[in-house]
Formats: structure tokens, C-alpha cells, sequence
């Protein structure tokens, strides 16, 4: 399926595809930032994006200038929102304008466009915000003097989430429109069918210090590397027309003008290609050419690889004594990541924060993750021999040492004319003693990496060289002993993340630390000609291992390094589409609308932090009627004693914040080594001892068949076989669940409630990739996937608080009844949607009085007579 076709496939939203989101966390202090060359327009401007807000209650500012040097109306300004959930447009002195409208719904998009323009005649027409496609009423001080320049735009640093006040969040589809103050409609438009507010695509233009961040959309957005001077490649247009997506796979070209290479630096300066250009290889592929209008196939002579002086490099190649070298152009073709010889062109920077505006007008980004290293084609070797003290556990892949002394974790032997590729994930206890090695036994001497002897070879915690002894002494040359190896030092740590290519056909291994480019010795393993890491003893039989000496080592053989969850761009976005996988768009996470206040959310509301002990629950922003899904939740910290439930809640259930069982609740609680459940009763019964299936940290797998009223609950890749086996369930064949008799019709929440303090866990609902294959049919929770069914009718319980139940409806109400006593309500119990008493929600609605409707323990029947849209085609609701 093509991108068109994927469009055309979004459930109707056909306008505009919205593929990448990136998450502003407060507490890692994410932000984005960039200082314009030049001043800007800064009387007119525009500011257009969507944003899903994961923290309410607090100051944040979504862009900002001049704010930490900034100390004048022209050179200081801040848009945000206030500490109320109002909106908020401010400069140095003077708070513009505040909406009348708070923002605090935290389960779907809002789209904002900030129209500035001093120039105007009329003083509200200086500063217009529109959301979700309607013009909003507001409040402040209207102090913008006509004709004067403020803070954004200027040479002042700018910032995307704080200073101070930072953003946290998701924000997507950003624009930046220099020069011209237009209207929500440049950027969006209801669409016909559904009349949701959806992203439309900006034609016009960007003006000189405009920009457009898409947030680092891998498969589509060019490439693009920072040279000696700050500046970047920028995708050549004829490579690509505007109508198709440039894709760097495919030998796009890139582009970057003599004087942005060389303007600034001396004449007697001495670069290689690879620092002037800041790309990692470099070789004689790299071309000119020497006008705007030469075609992407006129290549000039290549450049060599070698150092040279600036005044070289423009003599030889620009012709510094020719009038306007200065506009002669460099060009590099993409070749799916290898050039034509095999190497590997390595464009640096990282695509979060590119301007694909084609202005070049890049951000920096800062505390901000965009990938987790992955091998596509890995094949991983496993422990084998265990000694004392380690133990093997997800298959025997990973190995933890809690013992004392030393002691070994070795692979299976290592099949001849066969490859390994993998990720070596280790940490030392500690002390300096621990390490990985390759020998011919099983049984190894009890001592540091290094000093095996034997046939070995094996490099130590901290040392930045590595001994060989016997037959791999001879096979590389060296004598035996330790530090026969040397410049190590990239893998040398005590957390070591080193990735192997072990061939055992021409018996040579490749290494290198996670995240770098080049190989140690040079080499690339896509060449087995090329020079090795170090050699393997042919004939001989090879194993892998490590050996540690102190409690709290781990080692884990692994193809992927990295928290998914940290992971901060994401398909989390504004339009839903079929992405020919799991789907994607607005997806669920954690509701800190329906969550207890031990329970510390971050990470997008992906992460718990439990800061209590005692019951404290947090529901999902998504419930599920029909359909079949699969999620994750990795339990992060190593406690087996403080209890935790995790499963299923009836929607009717999620008003309740410290309860653990109960009719409608069906729960997995994990505790002292015991797994017990309740199955939608108040009985706890205990099924097994974690002898056998381990409820320590680990990845929870959940697959709910909705359609047959089916749980099935898994850790770490296996299935459990009803309540009494620990492998062997089958979601997609439909046997072995461990909870049934779920009730056809009803709608259920996942849920967490844990005890202990300290206790962390993460959800994945399929934002980010899954650590495990989902069984058959089983979709990730998003708006995409989700049906448009509406619940217009159902009870809560109150609970005395301002803050107050969260009710999900599936669907955005219009109108609402609620009583304590009317089952359903009658007209008389229609209730008006206010901040101080009800606040209206893309997926329902929130108490937000703790007396009106909200009695403790009473229960209150509610009915919707009337809809705006199904959650799944709801903008996120502003309440006035």
C-alpha cells in the first residue's frame, strides 16, 4: 500500500497525514532550541500547531523568545498556557491575552494557531488565537503598540517548551510563518464527513526565518548533517517534487552552498571532508556543481578524503580568485545508506529537530530521544552453562549474578559457517573484576576477563585493552598476555552496550559500541574481507561469556538497546491511518483525569512512579467494547513484596481510586512471590508460586478478546495457559486465557494499582513499537483501530472531591443529564457543562465539583440525550 492509499484509508480523514508527534517531558527538561541569524519579521508572524496535553494544573510555555537574556518588549515573549489551563500570549511587560476557554483535556489533540500582527489597525486584531478551527474569546492586557517589534523573531534564543516553565506534552505539525499573520484555515479544516477539525497541508510561504518541524519522521524526511559551521545539507529540490515524500533511501540528493561551508573559519585552518562536512565516511562521491539550475546528474571531480587548509579547499576546488565562489554548490546522492563501493554514508543529524520547510532553519534538540538501537536481522546466541550465582531468565537470553566471587555465564558453542549478530547489554557488580570473554570451554578459570589463559580472549571492566592467550594469541598475531589488544576505551565502561558480528565462516568478529558508526579496527562486517575487530581461532570450538565477580551484575544478549517508552517521537498523532501494521493516530495512555494522586504520571502519562503505599488506582484514557487488543506494561523496579494489580476495570468502575476488587473488576495481583486474581467478584485466589513464572521487573503482556470476553496475560514472551500452566496460551487461537467471563456488551479500562512506594512501571498501548509481536488480530489502542460506538448512558460513584470521577463515553457529549435517584435521569437533571462543575471531554466528561453530583459513595445515574462525534473523531474540548 502507498502513502496515498494509506491516507485514503484513515477511517474518511483523507486531508492531510500528521505521520510523527514528539513528547515534552518536565521532568527530563525537553525542550527544543534555535537562535536566528537574523532578525525576523517582528511585527507579523504565525505560530500553527497540535498539541495533546499530558500535565494540566501548571505554567508551561510551548514557544518562547529571549526569555533567559530577552529584557524588553522586543527581544522577550512566551506562549503557553497559565497555571489555570487558560491560554496565554504575553511579552516582557505585558500579558496580552488570556482564552476564556481552559484546556483540560488530556485524551486528544488541540490545534492552535496564534496570529500576530502589530501592523493592524485595531488592537484585537493584533493578536488572534484560533482552536480547533474556531476564533476564541479572550481577556488581558491589549497593549500591543502598534508598528512595534516584539521578542519572537528576533536574534534572541528561541525555545520549543520553557525556559523554566516547560512544556509537557505531545506536539506535532509545527509551523512557523515569518512575515504573515494568517488564519486557522492556511493549516486545518473540518472535514465533510465527520466535522472534526483536521490538519491540512500548508501551501504558502515560510518567509526567511519560518520553519516546519515534523519531528523527525525516520522513513520520510530527508537527511540532513551539520557542517564545521553550524550549517546544514538540505535536500536538493530537484531530487523530489513537492507533491511526493523525499526519501533519503531512494539517492535523493543533498545540497549545501560553498559560502555556508566556508564563510567564518581561517584561511589556515586545516579540515578533512568528514569534519567540514560533518559526515561520518567520506569519500570521493561527495561532488559540486556549480549553479542553481545544474540537474541532479552534473557532478563535478571529487573531492579526495584527505586534510586540507581552507584557502586548499577553495583554490582547489572553488576557485576563490573567480567572482561568487562563494554560490558554488556541494552536493552528496544518497545510495540506501551505502554509497556504490560499499560505504556507508552516515548523515549525522538527528532528524528531530529538522526545519523541512527547506529553509535550513534547524533546532537543537535537548533531552530528547529519538530511537532505540535495533538489529533488523539479528540471530542471538544464548547461556548456556550457568554457574553458581547467575541465573537465566526471558529464554536464556538475559543472565543477572547475585552471588559473590567469581563466576561465569557462557553461550552454547558458536555453529561454524554460521553468523551471529547481537547486542551484548552488561553491566559489572562492581570492583573492576567482571568482563566478557571468547574461549574453547565451558569451564574457564575463575579470574578477570583478561587473564584467562588457556585459549582466550576477553576484555575487562575499565581497562581500555583486552589480553589473548594460546590459540587466539596465534590467530591475531600478538603474544600472549594482557593488553595485546588496545583502543578499547569506547567499551570500557561499567554499563558496557557493545554490538557483535561474529562470522564464524571466515572467523573474524566485528564489534563496537551501541550508537557508533565506525567498527573497532576500522572494518565494516558487510565486507569480510575488511579488517576485523580480531580474529577467531579456525578449527577451534568458540563460546561467548562473561564472568562476574560482585552482586547486581547483569548480562543480556539482546537485539534491541533502549526503553521503548523513552523513546520521544511518536506515531501518537492527529490523524488516524492505516500504516499497514497495527494502525496508528491518537493513542490511549494513562488518564490523569482518573488517577490517584500517589501515582506520579510522566512520560507522556505513560509512566507510574508510585509515591504511597496503599491502593492507588490509574485507569487508561481508552475503554474497549468489542474488538481484540494488545498492550504492555514493564514493570521497571525489582519488588516482589509490594503488591501490584494490574487487568481490567468496567467503565462504571473507573470513578473508584482505591480499590483493588470488587464486582466489575477483573484483576492480576502480583505479590511475595504469589500470582493471585479475582474474576470479577470479591474472592482473591492464589494460583501459583513465581518459582515458576517470575512476577520481578520484567515486560507484562496483555491480549483482551473483547468480541469473546477473553483475557490473556503473559510476561516476557510467554503466554500462561488458563490459571494453572505457565506457557502455552494461544490469544489468536483463542485458548488457554487466564480470565474469562467478562460481560458481552460491556465496555472495560485498563487499569494499575499498585501498593509499594517506589514501585515504576511504564505502559505501551503501540505508540512505540512493541518488545513482543502481537498475537494475531490483536490491534494497539488507537483512534484508528477503535470503533465508533457510543455509551450514552451509565453510573458512576461520587467521591467528595473538586476533583472529581472521569466518566468514558466513547464519544464527545452535547448535552448531559445526571441524579442520584432518576435511573435514567429525567430532562430536569440536565446539567451545564462549566469548569467549576462539569467539564466536557473528547471521550466523556469530568466532575470538577465536590458537592454537586458528587456525594461520597452515592451513586449517580447519568445519560447523554445528545453527541457532538465519536471519541475516535473528536477534537480535545476546551471549557469555558
Amino acid at each position: 500500500m502507498g502513502i496515498m492509499q494509506m491516507i485514503a484509508a484513515a477511517g474518511g480523514l483523507d486531508a492531510y497525514l500528521v505521520s510523527k508527534s514528539l513528547r515534552f517531558d518536565e521532568g527530563d527538561s525537553a525542550y527544543l532550541s534555535w537562535t536566528p541569524s537574523s532578525a525576523g519579521d517582528q511585527e507579523t508572524w504565525t505560530y500553527s500547531g497540535w498539541l495533546k496535553r499530558s500535565k494540566i494544573g501548571s505554567r508551561q510555555y510551548i514557544f518562547t523568545a529571549g526569555l533567559i537574556a530577552g529584557t524588553t518588549e522586543s527581544t522577550h515573549m512566551r506562549i503557553g498556557f497559565e497555571s489555570d489551563d487558560k491560554f496565554w500570549v504575553g511579552s516582557y511587560d505585558y500579558n496580552f491575552r488570556y482564552s476564556d476557554m481552559l484546556f483540560r483535556d488530556t485524551a486528544a489533540w488541540y490545534h492552535i494557531v496564534v496570529a500576530f500582527d502589530s501592523t493592524a489597525n485595531a488592537e484585537a486584531d493584533r493578536c488572534i488565537i484560533y482552536v480547533n478551527g474556531v476564533q476564541q474569546s479572550t481577556t488581558g492586557d491589549p497593549n500591543i503598540v502598534q508598528n512595534d517589534d516584539y521578542g519572537i523573531n528576533s536574534t534572541e534564543l528561541h525555545q520549543v517548551s520553557g525556559p523554566t516553565y516547560l512544556f509537557d506534552g505531545y506536539l506535532a505539525d509545527v509551523h512557523f510563518i515569518d512575515g504573515s499573520a494568517l488564519d486557522q484555515s492556511s493549516f486545518g479544516e473540518f472535514h465533510a464527513t465527520t466535522g472534526q477539525w483536521v490538519p491540512k497541508k500548508y501551501s504558502g510561504s515560510y518567509g526567511t526565518n519560518g520553519f516546519y518541524l515534523k519531528f523527525g519522521d525516520l522513513e520520510y524526511q530527508p537527511q540532513m548533517a551539520k557542517t564545521a559551521t553550524g550549517k546544514f545539507w538540505t535536500q536538493y529540490e530537484g531530487a523530489h517534487t513537492v507533491d511526493t515524500w523525499p526519501n533519503a533511501k531512494t539517492g535523493a540528493t543533498y545540497r549545501i552552498k560553498a559560502g555556508d561551508i566556508f564563510t567564518g573559519l581561517s584561511d589556515s585552518a586545516s579540515y578533512t571532508p568528514a569534519v567540514l562536512f560533518g559526515i561520518d565516511k567520506f569519500n570521493a562521491s561527495i561532488w559540486r556543481f556549480t549553479s542553481l539550475t545544474s540537474t541532479d546528474g552534473v557532478y563535478g571531480g571529487g573531492m579526495g578524503t584527505g586534510a586540507q587548509t581552507v584557502s586548499a579547499w577553495k583554490s582547489g576546488y572553488f576557485d576563490s580568485g573567480t567572482t561568487g565562489w562563494e554560490d558554488n554548490y556541494v552536493s552528496i546522492k544518497s545510495y540506501d545508506n551505502h554509497g556504490p563501493d560499499g560505504t556507508d554514508y552516515t548523515i549525522a543529524q538527528p532528524l528531530i529537530a529538522s526545519d523541512s520547510s527547506g529553509n535550513g532553519n534547524h533546532w537543537d534538540a535537548n533531552n530528547l530521544t529519538q530511537m532505540v538501537s535495533t538489529i533488523s536481522s539479528p540471530n542471538l546466541p544464548s547461556w548456556s552453562t550457568v554457574d553458581s550465582g547467575w541465573t537465566a531468565t526471558n529464554s536464556n537470553y538475559d543472565g543477572t549474578y547475585t552471588g559473590s566471587g567469581y563466576a561465569h555465564i557462557i553461550t552454547g558453542a558458536l555453529t561454524d559457517s554460521t553468523t551471529y549478530h547481537f547486542y551484548l547489554d552488561r553491566k559489572d557488580g562492581s570492583n573492576q573484576h567482571g568482563g566478557w570473554f571468547f574461549t574453547d570451554t565451558t569451564s574457564p578459570l575463575n579470574t578477570v576477563p583478561d587473564e584467562l589463559g588457556g585459549n582466550s580472549l576477553g576484555q575487562r571492566y575499565g581497562e581500555s585493552n583486552a589480553g589473548a592467550y594460546g590459540t587466539y594469541a596465534t590467530a591475531n598475531n600478538v603474544t600472549a598476555g594482557q593488553g595485546v589488544f588496545t583502543g578499547w576505551g569506547s567499551i570500557m565502561d561499567q554499563v558496557q552496550q557493545i554490538e557483535f558480528v561474529v562470522n564464524r565462516t571466515v572467523d573474524k568478529v566485528w564489534m563496537r559500541d551501541v550508537g557508533d558508526t565506525t567498527w573497532l579496527g576500522g572494518g565494516d562486517p558487510s565486507n569480510t574481507s575488511s579488517t576485523a575487530s580480531f580474529l577467531l581461532p579456525d578449527g577451534d570450538t568458540i563460546y561467548f561469556g562473561c564472568v562476574d565477580h560482585d552482586s547486581g551484575g547483569y548480562a543480556n544478549i539482546t537485539d534491541i538497546i533502549g526503553i521503548r517508552s523513552d523513546v520521544d517521537v511518536s506515531t501518537d498523532t492527529p490523524t488516524p491511518f492505516d500504516d499497514e501494521g497495527n494502525g496508528t493516530g491518537n493513542y490511549c495512555t494513562w488518564n490523569p483525569l482518573a488517577n490517584h494522586s500517589n501515582n506520579v504520571l510522566s512520560q507522556g502519562n505513560l509512566k507510574i512512579t508510585v509515591d504511597a503505599t496503599m491502593h492507588s488506582s490509574t485507569y487508561a484514557t481508552f475503554g474497549m467494547k468489542t474488538g481484540q487488543w494488545y498492550w504492555e506494561i514493564k514493570k521497571l523496579t525489582s519488588t516482589t513484596d509490594g503488591g501490584l494489580g494490574i487487568g481490567l476495570v468496567k467503565d462504571s468502575e473507573v470513578s473508584k481510586l482505591t480499590s483493588i476488587s470488587g464486582t466489575d473488576r477483573y484483576v492480576i495481583y502480583l505479590q511475595s512471590n504469589y500470582i493471585y486474581y479475582y474474576d470479577g467478584d470479591t474472592t482473591g485466589s492464589h494460583v501459583a508460586s513465581s518459582s515458576t513464572f517470575n512476577v520481578d521487573a520484567g515486560t507484562f503482556m496483555f491480549a483482551f478478546d473483547a468480541d469473546n470476553q477473553k483475557l490473556y496475560f503473559g510476561k516476557d514472551g510467554e503466554w500462561m495457559n488458563g490459571q494453572s500452566s505457565f506457557t502455552g496460551g494461544d490469544p489468536a487461537a483463542g485458548t488457554g486465557p487466564f480470565l474469562d467471563g467478562f460481560n458481552s456488551g460491556e465496555t472495560y479500562v485498563p487499569w494499575v494499582s499498585p501498593y509499594n512506594g517506589g514501585q515504576n512501571m511504564e505502559a505501551n498501548f503501540g505508540a512505540r513499537g512493541f518488545t513482543y509481536t502481537p498475537p494475531t488480530d490483536f490491534k494497539a489502542l488507537n483512534t484508528y483501530n477503535l470503533d465508533d460506538t457510543e455509551i450514552l448512558s451509565g453510573e458512576y460513584e461520587g467521591n467528595a472531591d473538586a476533583d472529581g470521577p472521569f466518566v468514558w463515553m466513547n464519544a464527545t457529549p452535547a448535552t448531559l443529564r445526571i441524579s442520584s435517584t432518576n435511573d435514567p435521569p429525567e430532562e430536569g437533571d440536565a446539567v451545564t457543562f462549566d469548569p467549576d462543575d462539569v467539564d466536557r471531554l473528547a471521550g466523556g466528561f469530568k466532575i470538577r465539583n465536590s458537592s454537586t453530583n458528587n456525594g461520597s459513595g452515592t451513586t449517580y445515574y447519568w445519560s447523554a440525550p445528545t453527541t457532538e462525534s465519536a471519541f475516535k473523531y473528536a477534537n480535545a474540548q476546551s471549557n469555558e
